[in-house]
């Protein structure tokens, strides 16, 4: 589960977010993600971010004091930047996992030869491995089939997808006709280059006659599309509102 606050220009309000946060914990919801790259005070100072020690143990114990923990279950190293070198990268994560600050460890957004190789280095030094990856993986983008699940899957790690309804797309509220003011932020950019394929007309309106011949919303057909793929552990979700999440709770339903 992850959200953010509307001062992004998306999201919900700290009250809305408190209700959320609690209907998803009183169903049984124990992963929660929490990361420091998004704040924006602090995206543009120079060693805040990369994927370097400093910045790696730095960010971790911040995070620890603001959330009141002594450790996190799975630290993710978020976006592979390309400039810390792979074995300087795992070697941290290992020392953090040491620590007892760290349980496991996971990467987002990172090329399959990168996680690949890091986890074939942390085998070689008897170091922790990356337990999971997170990535973009949809109905209108299957990229992840070709390489990242393939090794996901030799290599024994989790998947946990994000972007799983397109921005919005897959919700089934846009029509061909739909205006779109690509000024008004990041997700109405993204989901006007959804329009620009017909291939994903095409997926969308299979989406919606799916789940008017089921009785489901399209958002749970795509949720439930996602959490049937070889290898996904728990898909990543960013509900809103409340009455969001118990849309998307529902998707849990049915086969």
């Amino acid at each position: 589960m992850s959200w953010r606050y509307e001062s992004w220009g998306l999201g919900a309000t700290k009250e809305e977010s408190k209700k959320v946060f609690d209907l998803y914990y009183e169903k049984g919801g124990n992963f929660f993600g929490n990361n420091t790259f998004m704040q924006k005070e602090r995206r543009f100072n120079p060693n805040f971010g990369g994927n370097h020690r400093k910045s790696l143990v730095e960010n971790l114990d911040e995070s620890l004091k603001r959330l009141n923990m002594s450790y996190v279950d799975i630290l993710y190293v978020h976006i592979f930047e390309y400039r810390t070198p792979i074995e300087e990268m795992m070697r941290s994560l290992d020392d953090v996992v040491r620590s007892g600050k760290v349980l496991y460890v996971a990467a987002s957004d990172i090329p399959s030869w990168a996680f690949t190789r890091g986890n074939t280095i942390a085998e070689l030094r008897g170091w922790s491995p990356f337990i999971g990856l997170q990535a973009r993986y949809n109905l209108l983008d299957r990229t992840s089939e070709f390489d990242l699940q393939p090794a996901c899957a030799e290599l024994g790690a989790g998947i946990i997808p994000w972007g799983i309804i397109a921005d919005g797309f897959l919700t089934g509220k846009y029509t061909k006709e739909s205006t779109i003011d690509i000024k008004s932020g990041y997700r109405n950019q993204a989901i006007a280059g959804h329009f620009k394929h017909e291939q994903n007309w095409k997926i969308l309106d299979e989406v919606v006659a799916i789940s008017k011949e089921i009785n489901r919303s399209p958002v749970q057909v795509s949720l439930n599309w996602i959490q049937q793929k070889p290898g996904v552990t728990s898909p990543l979700i960013g509900a809103r509102t409340v009455s969001q999440l118990e849309e998307n709770l529902k998707s849990l339903e049915f086969k």
